[in-house]
């Protein structure tokens, strides 16, 4: 980072974290777009490391060599798929440097969400492969300031953690969290933290049971940041309805009857959002 970035911003990234979020939830987007028949790629330095179909689920047997990999149209004519997405392992570290090139302190969210979105952008091709290539769409950033000055308290913490139900899934640090992300949004407003759960490890963090565990996530996090304005804890299971409910418009639904039914946990779980997923205003 230079001396001219924002030092606290990137704070205990667990890549798994994010290759994992963006595998499962890409996976399941190109799955509303282009069908199920697509497959899903994790890859390091030419080497498969796991891999996923749109219908049959994850491919553990899938062989694959660095020339295959390197030829997603060749790969796909042998798989009989219509759309393949290949993620290197190092996409995370790839976009964390470049991003913290670009960003500079007293840089509101609108600014920094597009340095982080160009950042990932530009590994498109690299890092981040499709076939056939994907067009990437031209977010406006500018409503961020808006919408997190009218739902966020500034100075305080969001946590955000996807377990793995059964264990299979473990994170580097050998939890079962399949993704999280803990965030703290400052005056202006912009981002003074991004983090995950790998950054309260050292504090003593573990997970056997997340529906009891969930609450140490949230503690230590405190601890570390400050006061929590929301938590959001949840099953890799969920993941799949709360894409389609927001593919449907109707997440902030979906996400309270899911809480109701303990399926997820929102704790801390603010009156201000609980009444604007009521009103069904929510992410819209």
């Amino acid at each position: 980072m230079t001396s001219q970035s924002n030092p606290t911003l990137f704070t205990g990234i667990d890549p798994e974290h994010w290759i994992n979020l963006a595998w499962l939830a890409g996976a399941e987007a190109l799955a509303r777009t282009a069908g199920r028949n697509t497959l899903s790629l994790v890859t390091e330095s030419g080497r498969l490391v796991k891999a996923r179909h749109g219908q049959r689920g994850p491919l553990p047997d899938l062989r694959a060599s660095a020339a295959e990999l390197s030829d997603l149209a060749a790969l796909a004519r042998r798989e009989a798929v219509d759309f393949v997405l290949a993620i290197e392992r190092d996409f995370p570290e790839r976009i964390v440097a470049r991003a913290q090139e670009r960003l500079l302190p007293g840089m509101d969210l609108a600014a920094q969400g597009a340095i982080l979105y160009q950042a990932g952008r530009e590994e498109f091709g690299h890092s981040l492969r499709a076939w056939p290539e994907v067009r990437w769409p031209e977010p406006n950033f500018r409503g961020l300031n808006v919408a997190v000055k009218t739902l966020l308290p500034a100075g305080e913490t969001i946590v955000g953690v996807i377990y793995s139900d059964d264990g299979s899934v473990r994170d580097r640090s050998g939890l079962p969290i399949v993704s999280s992300g803990i965030y703290r949004f400052g005056a202006g407003p912009r981002l003074e933290l991004i983090a995950t759960t790998a950054a309260l490890v050292p504090a003593g963090l573990t997970v056997v049971d997340w529906r009891r565990d969930y609450r140490r996530v949230n503690d230590l996090a405190r601890a570390a940041w400050g006061k929590v304005f929301l938590g959001a804890h949840l099953p890799l299971s969920v993941l799949p309805e709360l894409m389609a409910a927001a593919e449907a418009g109707s997440l902030p639904a979906r996400l309270l009857e899911l809480n109701r039914q303990g399926r997820i946990i929102l704790d801390p779980f603010p009156l201000r959002l609980r009444a604007l997923l009521k009103m069904g205003n929510f992410l819209k």
